[in-house]
């Protein structure tokens, strides 16, 4: 505007409104840049062979679209909100069997965007960016990731609990804690190991209102918002079962399932997946993160600064229990500690005390260096060929550490290709054994409720196998394909197959098969049998 000629000079609090607003547009630039970097690394594996967890809970959330249930239709051992994230990859991308690895990427994402956040709250800008970076790296561990497993979908609402939680603490606003503790009851719905992150951040905020309120109620309300947020969410998750009169079989699946499945593993079992899991692999593929993470954690636990301190510590101890508390130590399991290993990583460098200063102790400083180096090394020489392999399938055997079922994963997709080849678009199939994916590959949904092999080893009971014929009795599938078939090529037997620990053709399933089924082809690792006319 002009009024004697002369153009009119913005006041200072305009400036300074414009500048804000471009450094704001600028860091959320930077920040949306950095939170792709995980989905980045991971979108290389879209068309990777299909996992045996994603099988199961493709072929669920494909259910769940057609109208089935979990736990009364088709039965498996997660929590009913996981299978939500499947059936939403499908509804938003189609029935692909990639559709959920694509929205895992986009989870992994958004939870990039959350560890910075948290990070912005706890320290300054610039190590807030350290963070992002350290989180976009772990995109790069390739083994023990990049498969749409319970843990990735885990990571979004559990983060996003402990953003909502610091928020709570810094402005004393009770609805930030009750949307920590929803978030929180969605994260433990995804997957239970959630729970003990739930209980770090309720124990830190017991001890954060008893420090900063006088009185009981006010001492204690903090922490009863924050339960009443997660119970909230927990009971939002299991309302279709409530309402639907499943609840009974949620229960055993989520509940009693889980204990039986644990009881298979003795405590020496226990102590050698610990060696070979959480000592030997995970340090190994994980490198100089994980002595990053270690030493933040040592840092953390000198250092205490109140509040920030003992709520990341605590955080970072309910990973670390939600990780071994199985007692598996599956290299998926360890995802849980990434957004912990981002915080603390930062943590770690930037201590004064992270790196030795050269001029005093040259040998301290020289050794670090090396160390770092050779975890550095070690962990591209071991989750590199991933990235390299010229094929899916090949992506898939450099990222498997069971060679066995790593290849009968690669073959699922031809014996499903000689099925689709020969089925009429109304006939239904049963995949009698491990290879879940073959329901996907042949766009087919189960006719049984045990659909795939695990219920049927922990439970061990001829319940399960008359359950299972007496389905296909009633419903007459065209095709069973038996995949508990051993096979001529070692790399392709499996020794749940081979130890003769249970009887994996029972007279009553043979006996199917005679009456009514002939047989038609052994496909690499299958033989096919078609209904009799």
């Amino acid at each position: 505007m002009q009024t004697d000629g002369t153009a009119t000079r913005p006041g200072p609090v305009a400036v300074l409104l414009r500048l804000a607003t471009r450094r704001a547009v600028g860091e959320a630039a930077a920040v949306a840049v950095l939170s792709l970097i995980p989905a980045a690394l991971y979108l290389p594996f879209l068309g990777e062979p299909l996992f045996a967890d994603e099988a199961v809970y493709s072929v669920i959330g494909r259910g769940l679209l057609d109208g089935q249930l979990p736990y009364r239709d088709l039965f498996d051992n997660k929590p009913p909100v996981l299978y939500g994230w499947f059936a939403l990859s499908f509804l938003l991308f189609g029935e692909e069997p990639w559709a959920p690895r694509l929205l895992a990427a986009a989870v992994l994402a958004g939870t990039a965007a959350l560890v910075h956040m948290q990070a912005r709250l706890l320290f300054s800008r610039r190590a807030a960016y350290g963070v992002s970076v350290a989180f976009g790296a772990t995109g790069a561990l390739a083994t023990l990731t990049a498969d749409a497993t319970s843990e990735i979908f885990m990571l979004l609402p559990m983060t996003a609990s402990l953003v909502a939680t610091t928020i709570a603490i810094r402005r004393r606003r009770g609805r930030w804690l009750l949307l920590a503790g929803v978030l929180g009851g969605l994260a433990l719905m995804t997957k239970p190991v959630a729970l003990w992150n739930g209980l770090a951040l309720a124990a830190f905020i017991l001890i954060w209102g008893w420090r900063t309120y006088e009185g009981l109620w006010p001492r204690l309300r903090p922490a009863v918002l924050l339960a009443a947020g997660a119970a909230a969410g927990s009971a939002l998750a299991v309302l279709p079962m409530m309402l639907t009169g499943t609840f009974d079989e949620l229960f055993d699946a989520i509940v009693t399932f889980p204990m039986q499945y644990r009881a298979e593993l003795s405590d020496v079992d226990r102590l050698k997946r610990f060696a070979v899991g959480a000592l030997a692999r995970f340090p190994l593929f994980g490198g100089a993160l994980v002595l990053a993470t270690v030493w933040g954690f040592a840092l953390l636990l000198r250092r205490r600064r109140w509040p920030d301190d003992h709520l990341l510590l605590l955080w970072a101890l309910g990973s670390a229990i939600g990780v071994a508390s199985p007692g598996f130590f599956f290299r998926h399991y360890f995802v849980q500690l990434f957004p912990a290993m981002a915080l603390l990583t930062v943590v770690a460098l930037g201590s004064r005390h992270a790196i030795p200063r050269p001029a005093f102790r040259p040998a301290a400083n020289i050794a670090l260096v090396a160390v770092w180096g050779v975890t550095i090394a070690t962990a591209v020489a071991l989750n590199g060929p991933a990235y390299t392999a010229s094929t899916p399938e090949e992506q898939h055997v450099a990222r498997g550490l069971l060679g066995s079922r790593v290849l009968r994963e690669n073959a699922s997709e031809d014996v499903a290709a000689f099925l689709t080849a020969r089925m009429q678009p109304e006939d239904a199939i049963y995949v009698h054994g491990p290879e879940t994916a073959i329901y996907i590959y042949a766009d087919r949904q189960p006719v049984v409720r045990y659909f795939y092999w695990t219920p049927i080893r922990v439970r061990r009971d001829r319940g399960v196998f008359t359950e299972i014929v007496a389905s296909l009795r009633a419903q007459r599938p065209a095709w069973i394909v038996d995949t508990f078939v051993p096979t001529s090529n070692e790399a392709l037997s499996l020794s749940y197959i081979a130890d003769g620990s249970i009887d994996l053709h029972p007279p009553e399933f043979q006996a199917l098969l005679d009456e009514q089924y002939e047989f038609v082809a052994h496909v690499v690792f299958a033989d096919i049998y078609r209904l009799r006319q």
